[in-house]
């Protein structure tokens, strides 16, 4: 799944869990947890294992439930130990999310292919090559879409979450631009 999918899987989740838990929407600044989380596990092991090559394979540290659990604890702790509990939950699910996402793409040819969720316990799947990103419009079905229209109505729905903290960025950096 490409990184878009990734955000929008991890929108969604994390928008109905906030209406269905707490009977509110996501903050700007869970928002921004909620993304960072959404690609963390990609940007631990694909540069570690395909630059590097520290890493079997583009999955296994980061999207290993092994390394994830203490890690999701940890952010979780800190966040509610200053007291920002929506951005350290922002932070579960969008973590959560992605491998989630990754399980059930990797599912489809069979249960052998998501090994990676415990490494090193067991061995992740050998790819047969780094998958090529371009072009980007063969990534894209009718179906994700249709989703990511459906994530952006909802999002929209929900106020346009993290958006308050772009501008308030934005309204920053042209503040210095005048001094």
């Amino acid at each position: 799944m490409l990184p878009p999918g990734h955000a929008a899987v991890g929108y969604l989740a994390f928008s109905l869990c906030r209406r269905a838990w707490h009977r509110d929407v996501p903050t700007d600044s869970s928002m921004v947890w909620l993304l960072f989380a959404t690609q963390l596990p990609d940007l631990i092991d694909k540069p570690l294992a395909w630059s590097l090559g520290v890493l079997p394979t583009g999955r296994s540290l980061g999207h290993s439930v092994v390394f994830a659990l203490p890690l999701v604890l940890l952010v979780e702790f800190w966040f509610r130990r200053r007291n920002r509990p929506a951005d350290g939950d922002g932070f579960a699910v969008g973590y959560f999310s992605h491998l989630f996402a990754d399980s059930a793409f990797a599912l489809r040819g069979g249960a052998e292919w998501i090994t990676f969720l415990v490494w090193p316990l067991l061995a992740s799947p050998e790819y047969g090559s780094r998958p090529s990103i371009w072009p980007p419009a063969v990534y894209f079905s009718s179906i994700e879409l249709a989703v990511g229209a459906v994530v952006a109505a909802l999002w929209i729905a929900d106020g346009m979450p993290g958006l308050g903290y772009v501008r308030a960025i934005r309204g920053r950096l042209r503040k210095d631009q005048q001094n």
